[in-house]
This record gives structure tokens, C-alpha cells and sequence, in this order.
């Protein structure tokens, strides 16, 4: 499977993400993609055509920081191991 690069995303809220381009910049795989959007809890898509669909930047951007919580309970030298 080849990769098309990602498109410069600074400054582009209504830029469209492709399913795959944003399964990318979220770093999760295709199959975890589909079941966080079939799970009602994802970003708002936008329907591309009959079968794609895409995300725009401002929408992955409020999903994101809808799931953001503070660390608990973990020590900060164990965030940063690899």
C-alpha cells in the first residue's frame, strides 16, 4: 500500500481530509478509523460522495480536543519511555 504525502495543514480549517489521510494524521489504523467513526463517537464527516467520506480540519481539530483529560495517576517519567 503506497502513501501520498500529507498536505501542508497549518491554517486550513476547511481543508478536507481523505478517510486514509486522516486516519494518518491521527496515527490509527484504517480499521480503528472505521470503528470510532461507526461508533457515533468520531469527528463530523463530510460526505464526499455516495461512498467516501472526508474530515475538515476544524472538525478533527473539536473532536480532538473533546477527548483531551489531564493525566492521572501516571508518573511523568513513564510518559516520555519508550
Amino acid at each position: 500500500m503506497s502513501y501520498e504525502p500529507l498536505p501542508d495543514l497549518t491554517d486550513h480549517d476547511q481543508r478536507v481530509l481523505g478517510f486514509p489521510q486522516w486516519c494518518r494524521l491521527n496515527n490509527i489504523s484504517e480499521a480503528t478509523g472505521r470503528r470510532i467513526l461507526g461508533s457515533g463517537q468520531g469527528p463530523i464527516v463530510t460526505q464526499l460522495s455516495e461512498r467516501r467520506v472526508g474530515i475538515t480540519m476544524r472538525a478533527n481539530r473539536a473532536w480532538q480536543d473533546g477527548r483531551a483529560r489531564a493525566a492521572r495517576g501516571l508518573d511523568p517519567q513513564e510518559t516520555t519511555r519508550s
